[in-house]
């Protein structure tokens, strides 16, 4: 019976058997068979998972996105991939906002403004070292921040952070969730910090160093903006 329904559907139409097929229902005064109703809806059926924008679309759809997001990502966690956008090229607004070098009398950093001294690390035992406290100064977005990190925002956190090398140079707007930020069990940047003290490092940073600090808070935010789950690490170590 199956097989027959796929016959009557498939069979060119104008064909003598379909001709004299019509005739005698003709004749005999019917409208419409039950089975050929029924051969009708089923090919309705057929016809809509078969038709663009079903199920199997959708889903191709969703592990293209994902596969898209997991390249992404992958470029991202990779400090020697440069990333458009984010570390190269023309920045996106809302990365360009996160991380900026900065002074305290907003002039170019220079000489000591190189150097880390806010105590982010010292030597421990042996060649140990250990982290600090440092200096960070928590506070809230400012208007202009806000307005460039825009639609950002809900995963960078509800404040954020001026994180300094010294008393006068310092990371402006170093959003909460982007600080906070761990991966192997670590605080990602101020890990980064503790081993570049001066004490520690024997020298100020140089001008790539400050910038890479930069580049790494940057792509920090972006991979929260990727995943969205910038709200759940609430701690501001």
């Amino acid at each position: 019976d199956g097989r027959a329904a796929f016959d009557a559907t498939a069979r060119p139409a104008g064909t003598a058997e379909g001709v004299g097929a019509a005739r005698a229902e003709s004749a005999a005064g019917t409208r419409t068979r039950p089975a050929a109703a029924g051969r009708a809806d089923g090919r309705a059926a057929f016809d809509a998972t078969a038709r663009p924008g079903g199920a199997a679309e959708g889903a191709g759809a969703a592990l293209a996105e994902s596969a898209a997001r997991g390249r992404a990502l992958a470029r991202l966690l990779d400090p020697d991939a440069p990333v458009d956008g984010v570390t190269t090229g023309t920045l996106r607004p809302e990365i360009a906002a996160v991380a900026r070098p900065a002074t305290v009398d907003g002039r170019n950093m220079a000489g000591d403004d190189f150097a880390l001294t806010a105590g982010w690390g010292h030597h421990g035992a042996g060649d140990a070292v250990m982290p600090g406290q440092g200096r960070t100064v928590e506070r809230p977005f400012t208007a202009g921040e806000r307005a460039a990190l825009g639609d950002a925002l809900p995963a960078l956190g509800d404040a954020t952070f001026d994180v300094h090398l010294n008393d006068r140079a310092f990371w402006a707007n170093v959003p909460a969730a982007v600080w906070s930020y761990r991966l192997g069990g670590y605080q990602v940047l101020k890990k980064w910090l503790s081993y570049r003290e001066r004490s520690v490092l024997g020298r100020p940073l140089h001008p790539d160093e400050v910038q890479h600090f930069t580049d790494t808070a940057r792509r920090i935010a972006a991979i929260l903006r990727v995943t969205g789950v910038g709200t759940r690490h609430p701690e501001h170590a």
